[in-house]
């Protein structure tokens, strides 16, 4: 079983004045209207515990996950989705921290603005993924002015950002 902590959702926008906007902080700050993912019944590949303090990179908690791949052999992915309504137009980058316990793990993010309309970010060949060998916080960066030549999504109406994660 892999166990990875995310913390501090942000998007960040570098071009003119720097501005950024939290998507959650699992402290009950940000614009995220629900969290939801892949499993539907038992056994579940991962579970979510929005609440933990053992690994935190600033503020009380981070989102814990538990990830075991070995009750989802269906798939090479299992996700966990944040859903809400985002303009992705205004913003550069995606940013996201992420504990993981050394071992390689691979994140790609799926954009929808349903899910007939979605891009993913190995299509662009960005696939970020850790690269520490310790037990450690990274920082994982998606350059989101390179999705917007997908014209299927409507990059200021999406629904879902969905973190899909694969041993690596």
């Amino acid at each position: 079983m892999t166990r990875i902590y995310v913390c501090m959702l942000l998007f960040l926008c570098l071009s003119g004045a720097v501005f950024a906007e939290m998507l959650d902080d699992f402290d009950g700050n940000g614009i995220v209207s629900g969290w939801w993912g892949s499993d539907s019944v038992a056994p579940y590949c991962y579970t979510l515990d929005f609440t933990s303090t053992q690994h935190v990179h600033s503020g009380a908690h981070a989102l814990r996950v538990d990830y075991d791949k070995a009750n989802d052999s269906g798939s090479p992915y299992s996700f966990f989705s944040a859903s809400g309504g985002y303009n992705l137009r205004i913003f550069d980058y995606l940013s996201f921290w992420v504990y993981n316990d050394g071992s390689p793990l691979w994140i790609k993010i799926r954009f929808e603005e349903s899910p007939e309309k979605a891009w993913e970010t190995d299509w662009a060949g960005i696939f970020p993924k850790t690269q520490t060998t310790n037990a450690d916080w990274e920082n994982l960066v998606v350059d989101l002015s390179r999705t917007f030549s997908a014209t299927n999504v409507d990059w200021t109406a999406v629904k879902q950002i969905i973190f899909m994660v694969q041993p690596g």
